[in-house]
């Protein structure tokens, strides 16, 4: 027989091995595209995520299919293939869809980028076990480190060519019995539940960004803007794309004839936006506009809000800017908050049911679709406090109501006890 027969049938053996090893099908169970529309309705309602689900469904579905497909084409033309690139597609019978959904779960939650030849993913034996640990509750993100290695010559020098041994180290003393920990990378809780079906808690960076992004739509099917949490350089940026999207939405309803005081001169969009990012820049300057946006003490419920106080000047404001510009920055910060409250109620799992969740199974998809809904709304929260605080400076001493800053006040003191947190 061919030499090679054994080494072939030698390294068969140790995949079937590997296998062996991999968790049951019924382990992949929290990846909510395997979860049906009851259940994705009832947790992911609301959530950034929920659109991705029937695109994952779809895509894996359509997927098996054309794999499906071609491997039935090969076999009637009696398991020719030319360039011998598609041995897995001669396989007979073709494996199931629950085999296929099961090895893509398997793949796409345990490979490493670049461990693989030509730097493509790989599995890794043991290496795979390591769970993921990130956010600022972490002193480190990882325990322990790792590497593929150079192959090495007779003589000991190491070549250009890597080996198919992967070097791990650890980072410091671990304890027996402990299970070392690895990062995945600064994935929000969106990409991790996903991907491998869990979230974590306070996924925030040590620099105070949180890795969640809430992706807002001025309307369905419109423009989109990632909402992040965090210090003022990594959310400044999207406050004020935010609210110029609302400006320019302000623009079209001018264009169609809404009416406004034409006793302040005309109006344009352009103006409107630069006088918003020139009045936050100028608040920025005298009050520090991180203290407002920084992260710090967000997820206990705090907000710093020294930004915007009664005793401030006009904060930029010229003294006889045009009022139809001033007018149409507030409408524009008034859409962006009651989209922002839209948004917030659209959470079909809320209340009492995410109270609980929150304090049952931490393994359970309840606990880690609340977890990711407390994250969106906080960063919500961020936002709607910030708009208001932004109005209440732009609003003159006559027109202001008389309740606004009370308003301001029941919304900061009501964060400590609205994520399930009261006492």
């Amino acid at each position: 027989g061919n030499p090679n027969d054994a080494s072939i049938n030698e390294d068969e053996d140790l995949v079937h091995l590997y296998l062996a090893t991999l968790p049951d099908n019924q382990s992949y169970n929290n990846l909510p595209r395997r979860w049906d529309d009851e259940k994705i309705t009832k947790y992911l309602t609301g959530t950034s995520v929920i659109h991705r689900i029937q695109n994952e469904k779809i895509g894996l579905a359509n997927d098996y299919k054309i794999l499906k497909e071609r491997a039935l084409l090969m076999e009637s033309n009696g398991g020719n293939d030319k360039n011998n690139e598609n041995k897995l597609l001669s396989l007979s019978p073709f494996p199931t869809y629950d085999i296929f959904d099961q090895m893509i779960a398997a793949v796409s939650s345990r490979a490493f980028d670049n461990l693989g030849d030509d730097q493509l993913e790989a599995l890794v034996i043991l290496l795979d076990l390591f769970n993921h640990k990130r956010g600022v509750s972490s002193k480190t993100t990882s325990d322990i480190s790792y590497v593929r290695s150079k192959q090495v010559t007779e003589g000991g020098e190491r070549r250009g060519d890597y080996s198919s041994s992967i070097i791990v180290t650890a980072k410091r003393d671990l304890k027996t019995g402990s299970i070392p920990s690895i990062t995945y990378g600064a994935k929000g809780n969106s990409q991790l539940l996903l991907r491998y079906g869990f979230t974590l808690d306070n996924n925030v960076e040590p620099d105070g960004s949180s890795n969640d992004i809430v992706e807002f739509y001025s309307k369905p099917n419109g423009e989109m803007v990632e909402l992040k949490r965090g210090p003022k350089a990594y959310t400044y940026g999207c406050f004020v794309k935010a609210l110029e999207m609302y400006l320019n939405t302000s623009d079209k309803d001018l264009d169609r004839g809404i009416n406004h005081d034409n006793n302040h001169g005309s109006h344009s969009g352009n103006n409107a936006n630069d006088d918003m990012e020139d009045f936050l820049n100028s608040c920025e300057e005298q009050q520090g506009i991180d203290d407002m946006f920084g992260c710090g003490g967000i997820d206990d419920g705090q907000f710093a809000v020294g930004l915007y106080n009664d005793d401030n000047d006009t904060c930029g404001l010229e003294e006889g800017e045009s009022s139809d510009n001033i007018t149409l920055e507030i409408e524009a910060i008034n859409n962006f908050i009651i989209a922002i409250q839209n948004a917030r109620e659209k959470y079909t799992f809320s209340g009492n049911e995410l109270s609980t969740a929150l304090k049952g199974k931490t393994s359970s998809c309840e606990y880690f679709c609340a977890l990711l809904i407390i994250s969106e709304m906080k960063t919500l929260d961020l936002y709607d406090l910030a708009s208001m605080l932004v109005r209440r400076k732009l609003e003159t001493e006559e027109n202001s109501s008389d309740h606004a800053k009370d308003d301001i006040e029941k919304f900061k003191s009501g964060l400590d006890t609205k994520y399930g947190n009261e006492e």
